[in-house]
């Protein structure tokens, strides 16, 4: 019988006398320090001679992260010249349910101007929609949990609407409960269309399910998560479709099922946000004011970015206004810095 030749593991003996160290970068830590911890934390004495691993409490599981929205954008057509023309569309959004799908629809005319101006001024004012063919008194629903409805943003500035599917589960924070919270997910916008040809329509983000963390950020009570279900395969492939939830965990709320979570998706594109598995991300948080709470990432493959987290327009930000140097800004520099060196 042939004798047994494996050797025993090796056995690795480390000191961190230093204790943690979550300040600075993982890469960059001295060899006596380390950067976080799954259920133990290393407790160093005064003089830093020794140190003791002492067991603290673990972690539990808190949310599902679902299935992220689908995202629209509606804006006039170029091409539309509608100067001292009578106009009239079928504005139509249809989001799935539980039970099925619900049309909503907005019927308007007009003379000349927008129409799209005019589907986001009736948007503001909730009144005049047709649910499933039936008359209805208050047009779909824009608060988490509830009935049927979805989000939207109208953007006065460049004339745009932007929609996209709200959570089932109500926000604790606005409808506090004993009971456990209602089913995750969202109410999917499966569609939007105007008749007329005088939008045009696009899909910024479709839905994207069985995502992955690839980095997090905390900023007060909150805790911001990028997700993404791509992976490239190698680091050099380009990136794929991208989210951002945020993820609040109320400890003092408790419901029959435990602890209060409550998960939504703030930002999320398809061909833009360019997020892989191959490059997790570095995160952080910062609260400037109210209106302006930022969190700020880098992967190593984009550019720096930033979203303002407050604004309640974060969904509608383009992608090229994430980036903390925006492209166009670089190109003028550097056609500044040309023209320099050619005059003198």
């Amino acid at each position: 019988m042939a004798e047994d030749n494996k050797q025993p593991a090796p056995i690795s003996i480390n000191t961190f006398t230093g204790g943690m160290n979550k300040d600075i970068s993982k890469y960059v830590l001295p060899p006596n320090e380390y950067y976080d911890a799954s259920n133990v934390r290393i407790v160093a004495d005064s003089s830093k001679e020794s140190a003791a691993l002492v067991n603290v409490q673990g972690n539990e599981f808190a949310v599902e992260i679902p299935c992220s929205p689908a995202v629209y954008q509606m804006i006039l057509d170029p091409n539309a010249n509608l100067s001292g023309v009578a106009w009239t569309v079928n504005f139509t959004v249809n989001v799935s349910t539980s039970t099925g799908t619900d049309v909503w629809q907005l019927l308007l005319s007009g003379i000349g101007g927008n129409p799209v101006q005019s589907v986001g001024s009736a948007l503001q004012n909730n009144q005049g929609w047709i649910l499933n063919g039936i008359a209805v008194a208050a047009g779909p629903n824009t608060v988490a949990g509830g009935p049927s409805g979805f989000y939207w943003i109208y953007d006065e500035s460049s004339k745009r609407i932007i929609f996209w599917g709200k959570p089932k589960s109500a926000n604790p924070l606005s409808a506090p409960t004993i009971l456990p919270m209602g089913p995750t997910g969202v109410y999917q916008v499966i569609g939007v269309a105007m008749s007329g040809n005088y939008a045009l329509i696009n899909s910024l983000a479709s839905p994207q399910c069985a995502t992955s963390v690839i980095g997090y950020a905390v900023l007060r009570d909150s805790i911001y998560l990028f997700t993404t279900a791509y992976d490239g395969g190698t680091p050099d492939a380009v990136g794929g479709p991208g989210q951002i939830w945020k993820v609040d965990v109320l400890e003092s709320m408790q419901t029959l099922a435990g602890v209060l979570t409550y998960i939504e998706c703030v930002y999320t594109r398809d061909q833009c946000i360019n997020f892989t598995k191959q490059h997790p991300i570095e995160a952080i948080g910062r609260y400037e004011k109210i209106e302006t709470q930022g969190i700020y990432w880098t992967d190593n493959f984009n550019a720096p970015r930033k979203l303002n987290v407050a604004s309640g327009n974060a969904m509608s930000t383009p992608c090229e206004f994430l980036d903390l140097a925006p492209k166009q800004v670089l190109v003028f520099l550097f056609f500044l810095i040309y023209l320099t060196e050619e005059n003198f």
